[in-house]
């Protein structure tokens, strides 16, 4: 689809969440790709907007982790400072019906903030590693090289206690950050 019939296919989906409700994840991936595809820092500020109001409102569709976790993914593909507010607010708070915090929705939170160059964050919550949860300590290597020498220092301080599938993420993420404008994916 041209730009401008694209834009007008996301407002037409987010006008309709209620209906759309079942197929959300869908719903996101699509308003993803074409937040990605189009550089249009307007549709972007507006669509981002929508999706945080869902969140802040505490839409019931926001309170399903995976509906969430999709939501969360959309916000990732353009910082801004309202985004980086939510999704640290998110981090630490309880998610869905079972007021706890989902994992999975933690981790792409880290990566996301490592990709926007969150380092004061990350420094942050650096010292909460050993109680981490494996997904979050493996998100957390791969976010550390955003945090270049402090990030250094801090891996070659943990590499002793790292199990056998944290130091395979260790090597990978190191291979992948020597690359110039390198991303975590999420």
């Amino acid at each position: 689809m041209d730009p401008v019939p694209r834009q007008q296919a996301i407002y037409s989906l987010l006008d309709n969440l209620e209906t759309l409700a079942p197929v959300m994840p869908q719903v996101m991936l699509a308003t993803r790709s074409a937040l990605d595809d189009i550089d249009d820092i307007d549709f972007t500020t507006s669509v981002h907007a929508r999706i945080r109001a869902l969140i802040q409102d505490k839409s019931y569709i926001a309170k399903i982790d995976l509906n969430l976790s999709y939501m969360v993914r959309a916000l990732a593909s353009r910082y801004s400072l309202e985004n980086e507010h939510l999704l640290i607010e998110l981090f630490q708070s309880t998610h869905g019906f079972t007021n706890s915090q989902s994992i999975p929705i933690q981790r792409d939170i880290m990566m996301i903030l490592a990709n926007w160059q969150r380092r004061y964050w990350l420094s942050d919550i650096k010292h909460t590693f050993s109680t981490m949860h494996p997904w979050l300590k493996r998100a957390f290597l791969m976010s550390s090289y955003s945090l270049d020498d402090e990030g250094r220092h801090w891996r070659n301080s943990v590499k002793s206690s790292l199990g056998d599938y944290e130091k395979i993420v260790h090597e990978w993420a190191g291979s992948k950050a020597q690359n110039n404008g390198w991303r975590i994916p999420v």
